[in-house]
Formats: structure tokens, sequence, C-alpha cells
């Protein structure tokens, strides 16, 4: 399917099966964590600031039976880029799935200063890692340039390697598609502080 290409970003949909209420959510990023303290983070203290530092640079969701895949045009359009990721997030049909739901709201929460929760999450449990899980469920690759190495999409941004981030965001979200079907989901809540008392809310 061809990309629409805006100022700072561009979009691409593609119909695909989908039987499953909601929409799966998944996000490529570049930026380090912050340092936190372990036993803060055991607690829920200061859990958000992790993922201060971190920037969206591509938006893949899977809901209704579209994929759609927004991503920024390069680092100078982060910023405006993160509003846009926001909008798509937030305005998706109920309820989100993510892999990894703390990360994604973690990373959401920055741009707005506002949470997103997620009801559900396909993880089994936290810090799963998503190809071993993949492996044994017998779930193919789907032509994943990064054989679910989403760590490869930090160099392939500042390169301007578009296409393969793109590529591989399609891969994880046909992935976690096929996870919540062999497997479900689990409904959790994330463990976040009073935002208020951080002095973070907007």
């Amino acid at each position: 399917m061809p990309w629409k290409v805006y100022r700072a970003h561009k979009i691409r949909k593609e119909p695909v099966d989908c039987d499953f209420e909601g929409t799966i959510v998944d996000l490529e990023t570049i930026g380090p964590f912050t340092p936190v303290s372990s036993r803060r983070l055991e607690f829920g203290q200061d859990f958000i600031r992790k993922y201060q530092r971190i920037k969206v640079t591509t938006v893949g969701t899977l809901s209704d039976g579209v994929l759609q895949i927004a991503i920024a045009l390069g680092p100078e359009h982060l910023d405006k880029f993160g509003k846009k990721v926001f909008s798509i997030v937030s305005r998706s049909d109920r309820p989100l799935y993510a892999f990894n739901k703390p990360f994604e709201e973690g990373c959401l929460f920055w741009i707005s200063k506002n949470i997103l929760s997620f009801e559900n999450e396909l993880q089994a449990f936290s810090r799963e890692n998503k190809e071993r899980a993949v492996q044994q469920l017998k779930i193919p690759s789907y032509n994943d340039p990064y054989r679910g190495q989403g760590k490869k999409c930090v160099d392939a941004f500042i390169k301007g390697d578009l296409e393969n981030i793109a590529k591989h965001n399609r891969a994880c979200l046909l992935k976690e598609r096929d996870i919540l079907r062999i497997r479900g989901a689990r409904t959790m809540q994330t463990k976040w502080l009073d935002i208020d008392k951080l002095g973070l809310s907007s």
C-alpha cells in the first residue's frame, strides 16, 4: 500500500485479518532509559521517569481489519510527531493491547503529561522476551527484517531507513495479534505513582 506523506510523518494502511475487539498498539522508539532506583521502581515510585528521555519514532496500530503504521520523517520531526502519536492512540478503539503496557504507557505519558491506560498486556509475565514467545508459539516471522530485534530500529531511524522500520513494526503487530489469538491477554493495572505529587502534570 502507498504511503501518505505529511510534513513531519507518513502513514500507510493495509487490510489484514483481525478477529478481536479493540486495538493492538506497538511503538518503535529512540533514546535511553532514565536510571532510577530499583527499589523505588518496585513500589511504583519514579516508575514513569524511566521513560522521560525516550522519543517515539513509529506507532503501529491493528484494529477492525486495518493495520496502520505512522512514522516520523526524521529526528527533527519527533516532537511534532509525538502529538500525532498520542492522537492516534487516544482515539483508537478500546480496549487497548500492548505487549509491554508500562512501556507504551510510559512513552506516551511524556508526550502529553497525561496517562493513557491500556487495558490489556500480551506478555505472559514481566520482561518476557517477545521473540522467544513467538518461537514457542510457532508464530511466523512475517518477514521481519530484524528478526525481532527492535533495537535495530534505532540505527535504522538515524540512517533514514524508514522502510525496514515499517516492516519490523508491521511484523510486530501481526505477531502480537497471533499471541492474542493463541493465548489471550492479561488484564492488569500499571502501578503508577501519583503524577500530581511528582509535579509532572500539565
